[in-house]
């Protein structure tokens, strides 16, 4: 008979019927004993059913949010193995199976309370989680079933990638607008430059031709025959040369425009 551990706890009825006693029974306890009597001996496997420590993962309460998922785990110290089942407190059409209980695309009205029940044929016991759902979107329970809080992280990311988007998109649009303006203020340069004014110091006009040769700035006004005021043929007068100095510049401009100029330099 195993009688390690069973010190004060283990008695014999001496009797017709020899009867054996464990009193506290613990989980060493379980194990073969053996009962002699002459040559005959009698073998008693004894074996210690539990049921403890359920639990379920994460505890809670746990915040879940509209469209998201709902996904915990009942565990519990059992012999032989336990089975799970789940229900929900004030909703009898809910029931599921298994040692996870996952939700998806969760609405309001999964919030309330889930009931992990972990039994086998001796015994059975229960552990139970809040659920709560808000409206905000973005955040798997799963990932921060304690906190109850809102991704802020990615919240605060979105928000600096779409400034960001921003910003590039304002910087291209305005290197676009100035390249069009630099462009618009060439052409107009051109246009400008095309109609410049010129000036040039136009002489007071005279009849006069510079000396061949001379080499000098003193300038001959031509002869020119003309007929004798008595109307004879052969009573003829000729007018001297006359050496004249050559124009000064004047100070009298006149606008020309680019042909024109072009032509009087010729």
């Amino acid at each position: 008979m195993a009688a390690a551990g069973l010190t004060g706890r283990f008695t014999v009825t001496p009797d017709s019927v020899m009867t054996a006693t464990i009193t506290g029974v613990r989980e060493t306890d379980d194990g073969d004993y053996r009962c002699a009597s002459g040559p005959s001996e009698i073998i008693h496997k004894l074996v210690i059913y539990k049921l403890n420590s359920v639990n379920i993962q994460p505890s809670g309460p746990v915040t879940g949010y509209v469209g998201g998922t709902f996904d915990v785990t009942c565990t519990a110290d059992s012999k032989p193995a336990a089975s799970f089942n789940w229900t929900k407190q004030e909703d009898s059409s809910f029931t599921a199976t298994g040692a996870t209980l996952r939700i998806s695309s969760l609405t309001m009205n999964h919030t309330g309370t889930y009931v992990c029940t972990a039994y086998h044929a001796y015994d059975s016991d229960t552990a139970s989680v809040q659920l709560t759902v808000n409206e905000l979107q973005g955040q798997d329970v799963t990932s921060a079933p304690r906190t109850g809080e809102p991704n802020v992280g990615g919240i605060v990311g979105g928000v600096i990638g779409a400034l960001a988007g921003v910003a590039v998109m304002a910087a291209v649009v305005f290197f676009v607008i100035r390249k069009k303006r630099a462009g618009g203020d060439k052409k107009d340069g051109d246009v400008e430059d095309l109609s410049d004014r010129q000036y040039e110091n136009v002489p007071n006009p005279m009849m006069a031709s510079q000396r061949p040769g001379s080499g000098s700035d003193e300038y001959e006004i031509p002869m020119e025959t003309v007929q004798s005021p008595t109307g004879s043929a052969n009573d003829e007068y000729e007018v001297p040369m006359e050496t004249v100095q050559p124009p000064q510049p004047s100070d009298d401009y006149q606008e020309l425009r680019p042909a024109v100029y072009q032509s009087l330099q010729r």
